[in-house]
């Protein structure tokens, strides 16, 4: 008989501890793959460590609970790599999340719902592997394209193998047709996949003997090599890395640090660079040339202030033009060309307003601005999905003077109908597809038919394929109403990345033309203003230059979430410090005020990185953090501080 220790591959409440103590007669090496019982719960999990019953058997006579046995062997065979371990010590001390739930992101689950032979390529021995080497390449996703297929070339001619990671499916599809002609042809591995497949691309992954080149999302790194010699992050920019559900993981990150585990060079692409980029600018390579005037896709602004029907709306109450004459005038001249039009909004409008008391329609589980859609006649919550009926009158004080404000996708299909009633208009949204078949099936109608014009949002980011001679942007200028810090980063990101999919124009229509948003796209010099964003930064200690820390309290009214997230921050105050590496907290009211019911304020924590990730970094700070219970929620590093 033998005693196993786990480490269970799912969400656990925080101080029930990380790994769990189980019996089995067989010998399960580490990294075999198992099943065990949690409370009344049957959930996968990795083995850390094997023992016999006889080195333990006085412990355990002991203990004050009794071992269970494991319930089922799901591999025999190592499922991940030692790095892997490795890295999720990393990660508990550094996200402050279970090494068992950190693993879950790189394990796909259809390997663990049945018996499975993982592979057996882990027994590869590694040579010599090279110091790990973290470099950026900044331009066009056809110029990036055109270095992975060189990079790979040179693995497969070693016999080494590439891992090349994407934000999407639809991304990993269409560099896996670009690298088509390798070698060796591209090993596809998305978490989409039915199991069957994915158990088959896992199988493919290992038991490949020269080397193999993995395309993919990352899922696919839990079936990294050990003669992996490169690994390549491509959009590594994409919000789609950071995960907005629970882990909360900012996965370039963590991928970062896996490279010096497992010793592999990590290329990370992107079409601008970043502030973090920007401090280590030796390690940037451009793989397109700087932007000039005469470049593709031409960039043009069109002012709305000096539109005469704008003028005239104060006066004579007529709707707004959602399409600028120029705007109009230019997909009139494309009449056998496609059109993309986008637009950041689902649904007809933002808001419904009632124009007697001013009160809006708001989600009774969020407390934000519900949106109209128009199709459905519905007023829906964006953020947690609750809807209810569209009423003709204010529920607040019954009038029947009620409006809608905001730019929707819906509004501006209803205007591109009128103006252009003989052309094919084609949608690309949450709300008309939603499977991955149907978006494919979208995709191909709208590139083989020259007179189709495309409404899309920022699902259009998730799909290469889709391009257009002119793309026409309706409205950003909502982004510079948000307090976000990283409002310049995502707004040159946003821009370059729409550029991706325009062929010769791009036209933007705004109320700000002078913006230095606009004016650093237009001269080519994006790096510039963000060089400037990181001379204030330096000077007030903000990212890069520290880490973030985001706690949230979800308690069911608004005073108590206040005044736990103040109890916790005078408790912070009192932990004894450096002087020079000070704790800079704020309380302050969500962003979204409510979800699920229940009412929302952060915490806003600012450390120093290097210390952080420390084994014994920020001791206390990090024990009062795991101290609190699950109306707590801790996101290290956020992708956004609202």
């Amino acid at each position: 008989m033998n005693i196993v220790r786990v480490y269970p591959l799912a969400s656990l409440p925080r101080g029930i501890g990380h790994s769990f103590i189980y019996f089995t007669p067989q010998e399960l090496p580490r990294s075999a793959l198992v099943e065990v019982e949690i409370g009344r719960r049957k959930v996968p999990a990795v083995v850390v460590t094997t023992e016999g019953v006889e080195s333990r058997k006085s412990a355990l006579k002991r203990a004050d609970f009794r071992a269970k046995r494991i319930s089922k062997v799901l591999s025999v065979s190592p499922l991940m790599s030692e790095s892997f371990f490795a890295l999720a010590g990393w990660a508990q001390n550094y996200f402050l999340i279970s090494p068992g739930f950190f693993l879950k992101q790189f394990v796909p689950m259809a390997l663990c719902r049945s018996t499975f032979n993982v592979g057996a390529t882990l027994n590869v021995e590694r040579i010599s592997p090279p110091p790990p080497r973290i470099r950026t390449a900044i331009g066009t996703r056809e110029d990036r394209a055109r270095l992975w297929i060189n990079e790979a070339r040179e693995a497969l001619a070693k016999n080494k193998s590439i891992f090349i990671i994407t934000p999407t499916a639809a991304a990993a599809a269409h560099l896996a047709s670009l690298l088509s002609s390798l070698p060796r042809l591209p090993i596809l591995f998305t978490g989409d996949m039915p199991s069957a497949r994915l158990k088959r691309r896992w199988e493919e992954v290992r038991n490949e003997k020269n080397g193999a080149v993995v395309i993919g999302t990352p899922i696919a790194l839990g079936a990294i090599r050990p003669d992996t010699e490169t690994v390549i992050i491509d959009d590594a920019s994409s919000p789609y890395f950071w995960q907005r559900q629970s882990p909360h993981l900012p996965l370039v990150r963590v991928i970062e640090k896996l490279s010096v585990f497992h010793s592999f060079s990590l290329w990370k692409g992107k079409r601008i660079a970043s502030l973090a980029d920007l401090t280590s600018p030796a390690e940037i390579t451009y793989v397109s040339p700087r932007r000039n005037p005469h470049d593709k896709p031409v960039f043009s602004l069109i002012n709305l202030r000096q539109d005469e029907r704008l003028s005239s709306t104060f006066y004579r109450k007529r709707p707004f033009p959602l399409l600028s004459r120029e705007s109009v005038e230019a997909i009139s001249r494309a009449h056998d060309k496609q059109v993309i039009c986008f637009v950041n909004h689902r649904g007809y409008g933002t808001m419904l307003l009632c124009k007697d008391c001013g009160t809006p329609a708001v989600c009774p589980s969020c407390a934000i601005p519900m949106r109209f859609h128009k199709d459905t006649r519905i007023l829906l919550c964006h953020h947690c999905g609750f809807r209810k009926p569209l009423s003709d009158r204010c529920p607040q004080c019954g009038s029947w003077n009620i409006e809608v404000y905001g730019i929707g996708i819906e509004r501006v299909e209803e205007v591109l109908r009128e103006q252009f009633p003989h052309r094919t208009l084609l949608r690309l949204d949450a709300d008309t597809q939603k499977t991955a078949k149907s978006k494919e099936i979208l995709r191909k109608k709208f590139l083989e038919d020259t007179n189709a014009i495309l409404l899309a949002t920022e699902m259009l980011l998730e799909d290469p394929l889709i391009t257009a001679p002119l793309l026409i942007m309706p409205s950003l200028d909502f982004l510079f109403t948000f307090p976000e810090l990283d409002l310049a980063q995502r707004i040159l990101r946003l821009l370059g990345e729409l550029a991706d999919h325009a062929q010769d124009q791009i036209i933007i229509q705004t109320f700000f033309p002078d913006h230095a948003f606009f004016k650093a796209f237009d001269r080519g010099d994006q790096e510039g203003m963000l060089r400037e964003e990181l001379k204030r930064r330096r000077e007030a200690g903000w990212p890069p230059f520290s880490l973030l820390i985001k706690i949230t309290a979800h308690l069911p009214a608004p005073e108590e979430s206040r005044a736990a997230i103040e109890r916790l921050a005078n408790e912070i105050k009192k932990i004894s410090r450096d002087p020079i590496e000070p704790i800079a907290h704020k309380a302050y009211p969500a962003f979204i005020p409510k979800e699920k019911g229940r009412f929302r304020h952060h915490l806003l924590l600012r450390v120093d990185p290097a210390r952080w990730g420390q084994e014994n970094g920020y001791k206390e700070l990090k024990a009062i953090l795991l101290s609190l219970d699950s109306s707590f929620v801790i996101i290290v590093d956020p992708l956004s501080t609202l």
